[in-house]
């Protein structure tokens, strides 16, 4: 399978650019996860644009076409808020995470399917989210629920990379630096990438793996 052909076969982004709609489902179950993710997606593309700090609940409720008193039906504050984008997005991940340790490709291989699914990540208004706003905002206690999952990540792409030296698809590296600089170049993708913009996450990955990956042949 091509880079290209891999590419094809990932799903969409998760997140695809609609106008949110507080919309009318048939259940009430159904029409409270409809507001609910509308809520976070509207949050987090207000987060991305104008920053965490100087957005304020008014903001969020003014987007959404509702007062605000209507959002704590949904949420408890703006840090329930941060917090919940931060989840679904690390949940995006983590399907990637069980695929790759699923998976019997050589560690190579392994490393093009999990970056495919990162770079999707920092291109949808969640990922953005996570980068931009990065945890510090969070209280205490919300950091301690998300950096387990964060640092899981770079010791996923860690052992990725450590089985493709191992196995003869990835040459002799520094693991650990290896690491950080594959990830920190995918994140400041998400300080430029725009939804409404020509150039799509699978074209952005493919020429940074050709940049990386082939760096990375053995």
């Amino acid at each position: 399978m091509t880079r290209s052909d891999a590419v094809e076969k990932r799903a969409s982004p998760t997140v695809k650019r609609t106008k949110p709609k507080w919309g009318n489902p048939q259940t009430i179950e159904d029409q409270h996860r409809s507001k609910r993710e509308a809520l976070f997606l509207t949050a987090a593309r207000a987060f991305n644009e104008a920053g965490f700090h100087n957005t304020t609940l008014d903001d969020i409720a003014a987007r959404l076409h509702v007062a605000k008193p209507t959002l704590y039906y949904y949420v408890k504050n703006k840090d329930d808020i941060l917090l919940e984008c931060h989840r679904l997005a690390f949940a995006h991940m983590q399907d990637a995470i069980e695929e790759t340790k699923r998976s019997s490709q050589t560690g190579m291989e392994k490393a093009h399917t999990f970056l495919l699914a990162y770079m999707e990540l920092v291109c949808n208004p969640f990922g953005q989210c996570i980068i931009r706003t990065g945890l510090q905002p969070l209280t205490p206690q919300s950091r301690a629920k998300l950096l387990p999952i964060a640092r899981r990540i770079n010791a996923s792409l860690q052992e990725i990379i450590r089985q493709g030296v191992d196995d003869g698809s990835i040459r002799e590296c520094d693991i650990k630096l290896t690491t950080n600089a594959i990830l920190g170049c995918f994140n400041s993708v998400a300080f430029w990438y725009n939804e409404g913009g020509t150039l799509k996450p699978a074209d952005i990955t493919l020429k940074y793996m050709d940049l990386f990956l082939d760096g990375l042949s053995p």
